[in-house]
């Protein structure tokens, strides 16, 4: 992926608006190899309303890693990428964070950015993508301090 030489400020003064934000993301254009160059990651992918543990499961905010500035201490704080999924380590993380470490995420539907689509990637594969957010979900459901409607949530989800 590519950054616009504003992105990184734009990402920074956004996480640093006075909002609270802990993490924040933004829009990218798509390009390369796909019936899909030319839009933009919002565009297919829309984000609405806030982006909480239930919009994140539910994928009505999807986060684009490669926009992300995310505080370094929450990170540390909830660990790193779980290598054991090959797919969707990003995904696990993010609701990590926002239901461990109740970051605050921000979204920005600004284009700052190119997205380099390409047969092989890991994102160019729906099955791939989406055996991995299974799970993420069923190594969610499987945590022992959910709260029942979290339950509810990874349940309805999951028999989708």
């Amino acid at each position: 992926d590519l950054w616009f030489p504003t992105f990184l400020s734009e990402q920074i003064r956004f996480l640093n608006s006075g909002d609270g934000f802990d993490l924040v993301y933004t829009d990218l254009e798509n390009f390369g190899e796909s019936s899909f160059a030319g839009t933009t990651y919002m565009g297919l992918n829309p984000s609405k309303g806030e982006a909480t543990f239930e919009t994140l499961i539910t994928s009505q905010c999807s986060v684009l890693t490669s926009t992300v500035l995310v505080r370094r201490d929450l990170i540390l704080t909830v660990g790193l990428f779980d290598e054991n999924i090959p797919n969707s380590q990003d995904f696990d993380l993010w609701v990590r964070l926002v239901r461990d470490a109740k970051a605050k995420i921000g979204y920005q539907h600004k284009v700052l950015g190119r997205r380099r689509l390409y047969k092989g990637s890991l994102a160019s594969d729906p099955l791939k993508s989406l055996t991995g957010e299974i799970t993420v979900l069923e190594k969610l459901s499987k945590r022992t301090d959910l709260s029942r409607s979290e339950k509810i949530i990874i349940h309805n989800v999951l028999r989708m």
